[in-house]
């Protein structure tokens, strides 16, 4: 599978890259990233055998729940986050398309408290309209935005959040994903550089209270480094993605993203969200 990624005749590094992330879109795009260095090409597919010893795992899972309030929060998941969470002592790294869940973001304002530099990056846009469905939680944005507006400006806590929108290797900035051309689906926690869990579970509603949801947590310095190593390899989100200090990501000039949606209010929001169950009963509503 890594030979995919291997240059064709004349190709560099970076249309290599753009090639095979167009394979998976309807409309392909142009890179708009910087050429791509030696060494640094883009090499998804990763060992984490190590020198074979073995470490410490577990499956963190969760059951699927069918009805509509939220009482089914007390699973293998769902602990396993918070514990980790909770527990930090230096440093917290989250991957994940959405960001939302209710229990989700106190433990991780207790953490800033703490002194634990957290650093998340989430999806531009990333199913938007279903998001806004009331209950659901609300956009990446609409989180960021109200995490960073707790938190007193030049605070310790503020200092110690980084919020980043996800940008694909051939990339030089998010792209919202309305437009179904870049986005990423990696579901990854990692504490302290040492404990990870990674699977299906995504860190928002659905995944928190009523998806089936399979995630393995491994105790491990070794492979959580190479983890780290291969999300920051493999995109460009570490380097063009963090968001301003209002908690949106913006441009050069300070406009943000195209397809930003803003914050739309409570009615303006219903609205949307009925669409978004619409979507969602169609089957086109990206969950």
């Amino acid at each position: 599978m890594q030979s995919c990624y291997a240059l064709k005749e004349g190709e560099s590094r970076l249309q290599a890259a753009n090639r095979q992330l167009n394979l998976a879109v309807e409309h392909p795009i142009a890179p708009t990233g910087p050429e791509i260095d030696s060494g640094d090409e883009m090499t998804p597919y990763i060992s984490t055998i190590g020198d074979g010893k073995p470490v410490p795992m577990a499956l963190v899972s969760r059951p699927p729940y069918g009805d509509i309030d939220s009482k089914s929060v007390h699973v293998p998941q769902n602990e396993a986050w918070l514990s980790l969470i909770r527990n930090a002592k230096h440093n917290i790294f989250i991957q994940t398309p959405d960001l939302n869940a209710a229990p989700l973001i106190p433990a991780l304002k207790e953490a800033l408290k703490r002194g634990v530099e957290v650093t998340y990056y989430v999806c531009f846009g990333y199913n938007d309209p279903g998001e806004m469905i009331p209950g659901q939680g609300g956009t990446n944005d609409q989180i960021a935005q109200n995490l960073v507006s707790s938190l007193t400006k030049d605070s310790p806590e503020r200092k110690l959040l980084h919020i980043y929108n996800y940008v694909g290797k051939d990339q030089d900035h998010p792209i919202h994903h309305s437009f179904k051309a870049r986005s990423c689906h990696i579901k990854l926690l990692i504490v302290d550089g040492s404990v990870g869990i990674q699977g299906s579970g995504n860190q928002d509603t659905q995944s928190w209270f009523h998806s089936q949801e399979i995630n393995l947590m491994v105790d491990s310095v070794e492979i959580c480094r190479k983890w780290r190593e291969c999300i920051d390899r493999n995109q460009n989100t570490k380097r063009f993605g963090k968001v301003a200090e209002d908690g949106i990501w913006r441009d050069a000039e300070g406009k943000p993203g195209k397809g930003y949606m803003g914050n739309p209010g409570t009615v303006m929001g219903l609205v949307k969200g009925v669409y978004g169950m619409m979507m969602k009963m169609k089957g086109a509503g990206g969950f």
